[in-house]
């Protein structure tokens, strides 16, 4: 946890910012019931972040990346995080690093996301951006829901 704290602290929150833009433009369609919930966390993170709601972002996240957001959070882009949920704390986030806008960008538009993996309660989305750099989400099921998962390591080799 310290390694994350450190990196979240001096990254400015580049979890968030680093998901976030790698989610942009999410969608298509699916026959397994595994991909389509899949995918429907993953759109409904994005739309979160798009609407700068970091509430509703929240709820999508691990218990985990709640935590890490609640405990460790203490400064975004050299600005001090108030707050004592992870609502306000992620809004805070979404506003500093401007992502809501970026959403709104034809770079963020132009992604492409496909369920690489599915396996063990664990899954992976890949993103196959348009200028060449590739990206994984990684999401774990909780409590029977899909939830993105900040910090797992994805077990493909496109960079996260």
């Amino acid at each position: 946890m310290i390694n994350r704290y450190i990196t979240l602290r001096r990254c400015g929150m580049t979890a968030v910012c680093v998901l976030a833009l790698s989610l942009a433009g999410c969608g298509g369609g699916s026959e397994n019931k595994d991909e389509e919930q899949v995918l429907t966390a993953v759109e409904q993170y994005n739309a979160a972040i798009a609407d700068s709601d970091g509430a509703r972002a929240c709820e999508l996240l691990t218990a985990e990346s709640r935590a890490v957001i609640i405990n460790e959070m203490d400064q975004i882009e050299g600005e001090d995080v108030v707050g004592e949920d992870c609502g306000t704390r992620f809004a805070q986030a979404i506003d500093a690093l401007g992502l809501a806008e970026w959403m709104e960008s034809d770079e963020a538009k132009g992604r492409e996301f496909e369920v690489s993996r599915i396996e063990n309660g664990e899954a992976e989305v890949t993103i196959t951006n348009p200028g060449g750099e590739n990206g994984v989400v990684a999401l774990a099921l909780e409590d029977g829901k899909w939830r993105v998962d900040m910090f797992a390591e994805p077990a493909s080799d496109a960079t996260r």
